[in-house]
């Protein structure tokens, strides 16, 4: 499921600029100096795999963000998922919400 989001709990009283599928941040809008937006896909993956695209306001960097994960939504599942499996074993989490042994 994908769902906007804040960068950090810390902060919410801007805009929500996260784009998570199941949790993953999977895209990002920022916003320059100069008060332009960029939005960043496929934040997941590695720095030099990322892209950015210009917006032309943060409801068209939104809009595009939205657009472009439906068109990808079939290997963004199978990445994060992937992501997901990778993940070391958290014991650290409550009972009932431990991942099981992989």
């Amino acid at each position: 499921m994908f769902e906007w989001g804040y960068l950090t709990t810390a902060i919410t009283d801007r805009p929500k600029t996260v784009y998570r599928l199941n949790g993953k941040e999977v895209a990002r809008l920022s916003q320059h100096l100069d008060g332009h937006w960029i939005a960043t896909l496929d934040q997941h993956l590695p720095w030099d795999w990322r892209r950015n695209r210009d917006c032309q306001s943060f409801e068209s960097g939104q809009a595009g963000i939205e657009a472009w994960a439906r068109r990808h939504a079939d290997r963004l599942a199978t990445e994060v998922a992937a992501i997901d499996a990778a993940r070391p074993y958290r014991s650290w989490m409550p009972a009932g919400q431990k991942d099981e042994p992989r």
